[in-house]
């Protein structure tokens, strides 16, 4: 009895690393929120201790908070963020993870 043992194997290739979509690491909340909140929080899901840096944008590519520096520790991170001086509308948050591709939130600020 011969048979081709190919017919009975299923092989699997697992995705290259940085063809996955990671922007599920990151939650705005609230989105929206209220331009008398003055307070966003940036929520950053991660499997080991690193490090993000946070840029808030408006529409128009004004950068509004630069390079803001955090650690990150293994599993559910909050990063508090102050909004007060942000007016309603609508913002980029673009938020570097160590080695992965960035990452680019929009959060709308509302009266």
């Amino acid at each position: 009895c011969s048979s081709d043992i190919s017919d009975s194997v299923t092989v699997e290739t697992w995705p290259d690393p940085n063809s996955i979509d990671y922007t599920n690491l990151v939650t705005l909340y609230p989105n929206p929120m209220y331009s008398n909140d003055n307070q966003m929080y940036v929520i950053i899901d991660t499997d080991e201790d690193g490090s993000a840096v946070i840029d808030i944008y408006d529409v128009t590519g004004r950068l509004v908070i630069p390079d803001f520096h955090t650690q990150l520790s293994e599993g559910r991170n909050r990063i508090g963020v102050q909004t007060e001086s942000m007016t309603p509308g609508i913002y980029i948050v673009y938020v570097l993870i160590d080695s992965f591709d960035p990452i680019t939130k929009k959060i709308c600020i509302v009266r």
